[in-house]
Formats: C-alpha cells, sequence, structure tokens
C-alpha cells in the first residue's frame, strides 16, 4: 500500500526562497510572531532575522512556516530560510523592519500646491509596502527603493508646510524638521528685528509659512550666509553687510521664492528724515504729517520732539505718516525710530506748532 503524506516527509528541490513576509515590521524586542510565505520549504528548517536565528519556527506547508522574531536592534534586515539544499537568496520580499520608521531627508523639500512631484524620502526602518502621507493625505504611488529610502509622488494640498510621514506594521514615523515639507512659495509676514546695522552679523527671525529646511534667504539680491530652518513658519538668517536703506528680505525654496511685501521690509541703517508736508500745524495737534526720507520699516516709531506720536502708518521705505500730538508753541525735530537707531537731526525735519 501507500502512506498518506504528512509533514514528515516533505522534500525539497533546490534552495527554498522567501516570497512574503506577513507582518514585514514589528518591534525591537521582538517575540512576534510572523508568517513567511514561499517555496521549498520542509521540516527543520532555520530562519534567520539578519544573522540572528528565530528560536521557534514552525512548518505549516512547503509555501509557508511560521517564525518567531527575536530581538534586535532598530533598522530593515533580511530574512532567511536555510534547508539542507540551501538558503534563500535575498530579495526585497525578505526585509523585515525592526522599529517604527524614521525619516532623515527629504529632496525635494517643498513642491507646488497641485502635487505631482516625486519625492525621494530617506530614513530607517523602511519595507515594502509601507504608506506615505503628506500631513493626513495619503501619497498616491508609493515606491519602495531599500530599508533606507522610498519615493512618492506629493499629493495635491493647501500651501503651507507639513510633516512627511512612513508607515509600516511597526509604528509611524515621528515629526521632526527633517520631515517638513512645503506646498506652494513660501511666504514672508514679518522680520524680528527689521531693522540693524550696515555690517554683517545682525541675526533676523523671519516669520511666515512654506518654509523648508534647505531654504535660502536674500537680504535685497545678497544671500545669507547662515540660515537656520526653525520650522515651517520660522527661520533665522544672518544679515550681510550691505549700504544704508530699505530693502525686502525673500525666502526661496524649491516651490518658488516669497513675494515682496511691507512684512518683509528691512532697513539698513538709522533712519533719515528729508522732508515733511505740512511741516507745520496747530499746538493742538491731530493733523496727519507725510514724513519723508529712507530707512522705515513698518513698527517704526516717530516722536516730534520729546512726545511721541500716537498714530503711524508704515506706507513704504520711504515714507511714513504720523498725527502730530499737542504741544507747546514753537519749532521741534521730528525724529524716527526702528531697530537700527534714531534719525539724526536734519534741516528736512524741524516742524513748528502755532501760528
Amino acid at each position: 500500500g501507500t502512506s498518506a503524506a504528512n509533514s514528515g516527509d516533505r522534500y525539497a528541490y533546490g534552495a527554498p526562497t522567501v516570497t512574503s513576509l506577513s507582518p514585514n515590521a514589528g518591534p525591537a524586542a521582538g517575540q512576534n510572531t510572523v508568517t513567511i510565505g514561499g517555496t521549498n520549504f520542509v521540516t527543520g528548517m532555520t530562519v534567520r532575522f539578519g544573522t540572528t536565528a528565530s528560536s521557534a519556527v514552525t512548518f505549516v506547508s512547503g509555501t509557508k512556516i511560521t517564525a518567531k522574531a527575536p530581538a534586535h536592534a532598530a533598522g530593515t534586515v533580511g530574512v532567511s530560510v536555510t534547508n539542507p539544499a540551501g538558503t534563500s537568496p535575498s530579495s526585497n520580499a525578505d526585509l523585515y523592519a525592526y522599529g517604527a520608521p524614521a525619516v532623515t531627508s527629504l529632496n525635494p523639500h517643498s513642491g507646488s500646491a497641485a502635487g505631482g512631484n516625486i519625492v525621494t524620502i530617506g530614513g530607517t526602518a523602511f519595507v515594502p509596502g509601507a504608506t506615505v502621507k503628506f500631513d493626513s493625505t495619503a501619497a498616491s504611488a508609493v515606491t519602495f527603493v531599500s530599508g533606507t529610502r522610498l519615493t512618492a509622488k506629493a499629493p495635491a494640498h493647501t500651501a503651507g508646510a507639513v510633516h512627511v510621514q512612513v508607515i509600516t506594521p511597526a509604528g509611524s514615523s515621528a515629526a521632526a524638521n527633517e520631515s517638513v515639507y512645503a506646498f506652494g512659495a513660501p511666504i514672508v509676514t514679518s522680520l524680528s528685528p527689521n531693522a540693524g546695522p550696515t555690517g554683517a552679523g545682525n541675526t533676523v527671525t523671519i516669520n511666515g509659512h512654506g518654509f523648508a529646511p534647505g531654504a535660502v534667504v536674500q537680504f535685497g539680491g545678497t544671500a545669507s550666509s547662515s540660515v537656520t530652518f526653525v520650522s515651517g513658519s520660522q527661520l533665522t538668517a544672518k544679515a550681510p553687510a550691505h549700504s544704508a536703506g530699505s530693502l525686502h528680505v525673500q525666502v526661496h525654496t524649491a516651490a518658488g521664492a516669497s513675494a515682496s511685501s511691507n512684512g518683509n521690509l528691512y532697513a539698513y541703517g538709522a533712519p533719515v528724515v528729508v522732508s515733511l508736508s505740512p511741516n507745520h500745524g496747530a499746538t493742538t495737534g491731530q493733523n496727519t504729517v507725510t514724513i519723508n526720507g529712507s530707512g522705515f520699516v513698518p513698527g517704526a516709531a516717530v516722536k516730534f520732539g520729546s512726545v511721541s506720536s500716537t498714530a503711524v502708518t508704515f506706507v513704504g521705505g520711504g515714507q511714513i505718516k504720523a498725527k502730530a500730538p499737542a504741544r507747546a508753541a514753537g519749532s521741534v525735530d521730528v525724529r524716527v525710530h526702528t531697530p537700527a537707531g534714531d534719525s539724526a537731526t536734519a534741516a528736512g525735519d524741524h516742524y513748528t506748532y502755532g501760528p
């Protein structure tokens, strides 16, 4: 007669192959059970996660076994299966990640709000089947390259900076500066301080949105030699040397350059007052005086003699308007103050109270 087939009578022609792992990621502490799909499996096989052998391997069929993952340092390793005929060759299908993934780089770090561009994601503990999200929006096309590299197509998204997340069965990557991606060109809303000396070295905090690591900052057309990424809404940059006057600070990313606005004006050197219009008024004040000159910035303060104006309106780097305060009859100097200093006394800054 013939004997019935059982697990003990399996015979494999050739070395095994690994075609799938489920799950293909888990904790660094191990102890989770991994189902391994493949070919040429027999009883008594050895399974290794990297170079560490599994302590518990169960034969299920010629195409399926289970193994308990041993503890291992975080990262991606190959799972190999060995039978008397040899060891399974390495392939993407046998990769297993210990610990949650981490994102350490993006290239590029920004793109159009319409999406569609391919972003290369560098990091650790990546595995086939990993998903990628830009904020809460899933990438439509993710390609596994290696345990340290994926590519993903950026989805459409509203303008601004978000974090890119990689998700595997072991968890999700944590938010970090390296995972920031900006949709749309950057926008600068304010500078602090927004004025400084003509020499180099003044550190300026740039606020706005759509910022990304690797952003370039220009003062006028001169690039800052030192830019630090703080977040998607803040950078710091060292101001280069420049001649006196007001100019625009621009942030450049792969998605474009910030547009000029009052919020990104920076003044080199103390302000200068050239003329007032009108240059006289009643002792009761309250009339609006147009101050012409240079080196003006938003937030500039104006004094008529020693008395501050309570209403100052920034018009441009060469003009501001201020409401004259009440004052006794006589002539006073009108001074403009910015973080770079006070305007010096000049023939054009005299304002007369009274008839």
